[in-house]
């Protein structure tokens, strides 16, 4: 509901769900315990398809979620979200609710999961389990403060002995990505898909393969995040619906040259940005009845229906 907010400025909807978003996190505010973390529950708390020997089932602790950092986490985040929608709607009383409870559960994690030795997040108190979900989550959130998320991001790409996120959850990661604006480490977090196309596939698996777990599914539409976050991060074209305004705000990363599509509500964008030492040029296609703005080395410059070419330096 969040997402779709940003894109679309959409107040009517968020409106007409306000009910049910409320009645949502309460539900699960009841699986909280008195330490701000979350309680063991008779079902399981699904977080992603974690690699053996640490295989729970979908879940990294094997105690039924009990005081699980990520889970912790997760209803941080759904609370932060539900912060900014009730905001919108002028509900400071539910909003200021929500914004303190996060902050509870986020202070709640960061004492109790955070090794200072190792310097990032334990899965849950008793430090016996490390993944990079914890820590995923911990970036987005804000559980840790802003100076330190982009080392603890560095941190979690590197160590290949944290409990790994599969393609699925790896939506996160890109999301901690453009939080920090890492462009220099997109291409670490797309990794895995770089082994599929090595292994000649056209379409994304659902979870990474192992002889005692293989894959389901080889045409999964959860595992193909890279393909909005091409679009919406490294190129940076990004839409609001109902402005029909198109900001471009293009991150190379370690690329020299991008070039595609991107479908919209009004047609596609076409695009082809390049770089040298010395000069970015950009080619872009607005659709018709949109407008647009580039933002380039701290400059903006007005883009109009139909096509732009600019060359600037660098």
């Amino acid at each position: 509901m969040a997402n779709y907010f940003r894109i679309t400025s959409d107040t009517s909807l968020v409106s007409d769900l306000q009910a049910g978003i409320i009645h949502t996190l309460a539900g699960f505010e009841k699986n909280m315990d008195t330490n701000h973390l979350v309680k063991k529950t008779p079902y399981r708390y699904f977080v992603d398809w974690y690699s053996v020997p640490n295989d729970g089932g979908g879940t990294a602790t094997k105690n039924d979620g009990l005081h699980s950092a990520v889970v912790s986490l997760h209803y941080a985040f759904a609370l932060q979200n539900a912060v900014d929608l009730m905001d919108v709607l002028g509900d400071t009383i539910m909003a200021n609710q929500y914004r303190t409870r996060a902050a509870e559960i986020k202070q709640a994690v960061y004492k109790n999961c955070y090794d200072m030795d190792k310097s990032i997040f334990a899965e849950r108190p008793d430090k016996s389990t490390y993944d990079q979900h914890t820590n995923i989550m911990a970036i987005l959130t804000d559980a840790i403060p802003e100076v330190q998320q982009k080392a603890l991001l560095i941190k979690l790409l590197d160590q290949e002995e944290l409990l790994q996120a599969s393609y699925y959850y790896r939506y996160y990661l890109f999301k901690a990505v453009k939080k920090v604006d890492a462009q220099e480490l997109f291409h670490k977090a797309q990794e895995p898909w770089e082994i599929m196309i090595d292994d000649n596939m056209s379409t994304p698996l659902e979870r990474f393969e192992s002889k005692p777990r293989p894959t389901r599914s080889e045409v999964h539409p959860w595992s193909a995040s890279p393909a909005y976050f091409y679009l919406t991060y490294l190129a940076g074209i990004n839409i609001n619906e109902r402005s029909k305004i198109i900001s471009v705000k293009p991150r190379f990363g370690i690329l020299n040259k991008m070039e595609g599509e991107m479908p919209t509500t009004y047609g596609d964008i076409q695009f082809n940005f390049e770089r040298d030492e010395k000069t970015f040029f950009m080619d872009i296609n607005l659709t018709d009845g949109t407008s647009g703005i580039l933002e380039y080395n701290n400059r903006r410059y007005e883009l109009d229906e139909g096509t732009n070419t600019l060359e600037l330096n660098r």
